[in-house]
């Protein structure tokens, strides 16, 4: 018997001794299961970080490049190429049978004119020399004809200044422009002054701009009167621009009336 009990324990302690071990072991292996699993954890965030960062990098760079790219193109729109050297002594060498310019009037205007121009005012100005007489007309006239062929929209104002005697009245403004669609405008004159604005075709020779007519309604009736409104007539001076021109001008009151566009309204 005390074998048989002697014998009991001993199995019991070496049951209890393999569990533990047991116990150990797969605690072991889950702590270390569980580290793994971290750790991947860890990594995968990590390389996921990596390449947002990565992502956000080159999105970056790519933005950067195309807002670099679209500035050069609008910087090249803008100033063009710059005319080769010797051009105007090139240009001035074939001139319009017949003509009236000469070489050294043409070599002039073009040193004193042409620095600035693109490629487009430089083939317009050749044009004009080998072309046109240019007799009864300048070379400005010209280019501008050629940059801005008939059907061409121009930018057109008048504004008025020192009508202060005529405040709170109507002028009106008009140009008889032909065979085309003549354009007109009115306005209230306030604080002495007023300003009618157009984007128009007209009849005009290279620089020179409209004729425009216009009156004051100084007795306010609606039609003009020669002997009691305010009438004038002048002519919308070119800014010198080729590229985006502009006719405009600003009046006083007329010191030289011109009855006249009483009989040519609108």
């Amino acid at each position: 018997m005390p074998n048989d009990d002697g014998g009991a324990d001993g199995g019991d302690e070496v049951g209890t001794e393999e569990e533990s071990e047991e116990e150990e072991s797969t605690g072991s292996e889950e702590a270390g299961t569980s580290t793994e699993e971290e750790s991947s954890t860890e990594t995968s965030e990590g390389e996921e970080e990596s390449e947002e960062e990565s992502s956000s990098d080159d999105t970056s760079t790519e933005d950067e490049g195309e807002s670099t790219s679209e500035e050069e193109g609008e910087e090249e729109s803008t100033t063009g190429e710059p005319l080769p050297e010797g051009f105007c002594e090139d240009a001035c060498t074939m001139f319009a049978q017949g003509g009236c310019l000469t070489e050294e009037a043409c070599a002039d205007h073009c040193a004193a004119e042409s620095p600035g121009w693109s490629e487009a005012l430089g083939e317009a100005f050749v044009t004009c020399v080998e072309t046109n007489p240019l007799c009864f007309m300048t070379i400005d006239d010209c280019m501008l004809e050629e940059l801005h062929p008939p059907g061409s929209a121009f930018d057109l104002a008048l504004t008025g200044a020192g009508f202060g005697d005529y405040e709170g009245r109507t002028i009106l403004a008009w140009h008889d422009s032909g065979p085309l669609d003549p354009f007109e405008g009115e306005a209230q004159i306030e604080a002495g002054a007023f300003a009618l604005e157009w984007s128009e075709d007209f009849n005009g020779f290279g620089v020179m701009g409209p004729l425009v007519l216009y009156y004051v309604d100084v007795d306010d009736d609606g039609g003009c009167d020669p002997e009691v409104d305010l009438t004038g007539s002048q002519q919308l001076e070119w800014d010198g621009d080729f590229v985006t021109p502009r006719f405009a001008l600003e009046v006083t009151p007329a010191t030289n009336p011109a009855p006249f566009v009483c009989s040519f309204l609108p």
